[in-house]
């Protein structure tokens, strides 16, 4: 049995002048081993794990989010008891997936989420686009900037929060490093009206008010 034989779902490889390795599964350490054994230079050329939760909550808010819902990633500052300054509404569902300090990023989860799933834009605050560029500008390259919707962040962005189908708690200790992630369908985009305030009659009444 030859080496290829033996990892036929983790590496493959070319008998040419470098030992070409493309890594799926296996670790750079089994890789290495691997070349070692041929006697051949090593050519690192691509890391492709595919991404997949491993969260099972997580998993099934994304599977089961539908055009217009929302997902509410929060960086590690996020309070949400109810003692907080601002405490989530019961009816928002609470994901914690924080692990030590900082990680997993905002960046990490949306990364996942949005290659995953289907969404067509985010929300962010004023604060984030002024203070914190790096995340702003990965949401950008993201979901495009048209897409990147900013609004004031007290009160009324964890009253977006609160309408928000599930809050997933990152480590993340960047300056508001969070962000609204509005989940997308194969038609036109829902304003940002109707995401503020729903589309009961109330809603509509107040979205008319706002324009005011």
């Amino acid at each position: 049995m030859t080496e290829y034989e033996a990892y036929p779902e983790h590496i493959r490889y070319t008998h040419d002048t470098y030992c070409r390795i493309v890594i799926r599964h296996a670790s750079f350490d089994a890789a290495r081993m691997l070349a070692a054994r041929w006697k051949r230079e090593i050519s690192l050329e691509y890391l492709t794990h595919e991404k997949k939760f491993l969260n099972k909550e997580l998993a099934e808010v994304v599977a089961q989010i539908r055009h217009g819902e929302m997902l509410f990633i929060a960086d590690a500052g996020s309070g949400t008891s109810l003692k907080a300054l601002y405490p989530l509404d019961s009816y928002v569902q609470y994901i914690d997936i924080e692990a030590v300090t900082c990680s997993p990023s905002m960046q990490d989860i949306v990364d996942v989420i949005v290659e995953v799933g289907d969404f067509e834009g985010a929300i962010v605050t004023e604060d984030m686009a002024k203070l914190n560029q790096r995340d702003y500008q990965f949401l950008v390259d993201k979901l495009g900037e048209k897409n990147i919707h900013v609004m004031h962040y007290v009160p009324e962005y964890y009253e977006m929060r609160d309408r928000c189908k599930a809050v997933v708690q990152t480590g993340d200790c960047g300056i508001h490093a969070q962000c609204i992630l509005i989940a997308g369908y194969p038609s036109d985009d829902i304003p940002m009206d109707w995401l503020k305030y729903g589309i009961t009659r109330k809603g509509l009444e107040e979205a008319e008010k706002g324009k005011e």
